[in-house]
């Protein structure tokens, strides 16, 4: 079972002391102060300025334990002194495009340019790749207007693929939305 399982306990390349782990249950109200508050700030995130309610928010874990458990999700939240600061997952998309993981990433604002983002991408990445059943390529889409982001992609081997103009509003502006890949190399030859 990975409910709660720890995957990193260590530091980040600045020092800061993190736990990385699998959610649980116990986790929802946590879950639930992080993304409203990135709400608030309205970081480059796609809820911006929205309130979630605590009962969105446990229908919302209990739905991710099932993906999880299920084969179809990875989930990595990291900790430092028992905050969450940081979650980020890749989820297995269906039918015709179950081979292709979706990854989203979000970083609490007073952790943000401390390595946790390029700890979390390695991390989540290579649980992905261990866990997730046939994947074999992950993509994402960021906001054109959030180069640290695109700078971090690209630093652990996401390459632009597209681009949609004007595909995000943030604070009240269009901004282009790029679209990111990394293909997954199996560890063995599938040929036939």
């Amino acid at each position: 079972m990975t409910e709660g399982k720890i995957i990193f306990e260590g530091h980040t390349r600045s020092g800061l002391a993190v736990t990385l782990r699998y959610p649980h249950q116990d986790d929802t109200y946590a879950l639930w102060e992080f993304i409203n508050t990135l709400s608030q700030e309205q970081t480059y995130i796609l809820i911006q300025g929205v309130e979630i309610s605590l009962e969105s928010e446990q229908h919302y874990v209990q739905r991710m334990l099932e993906h999880i458990a299920a084969g179809q999700l990875v989930q990595i939240l990291a900790f430092s002194a028992d905050r969450l600061i940081g979650n980020t997952e890749i989820r297995l998309g269906t039918f015709t495009s179950s081979h292709v993981g979706s990854l989203g990433i979000a970083i609490a604002q007073p952790y943000r340019g401390q390595g946790l983002g390029e700890l979390l991408m390695h991390t989540v990445y290579s649980e992905a790749v261990a866990c997730l059943e046939g994947l074999r390529v992950v993509t994402l889409s960021v906001f054109g207007n959030n180069p640290a982001a695109i700078h971090l992609y690209r630093k652990v081997g996401f390459v632009e693929y597209g681009l949609l103009p004007g595909g995000y509003r943030h604070r009240d502006q269009y901004v282009d939305s790029i679209y990111m890949m990394k293909s997954v190399h199996p560890t063995h030859d599938s040929a036939t």
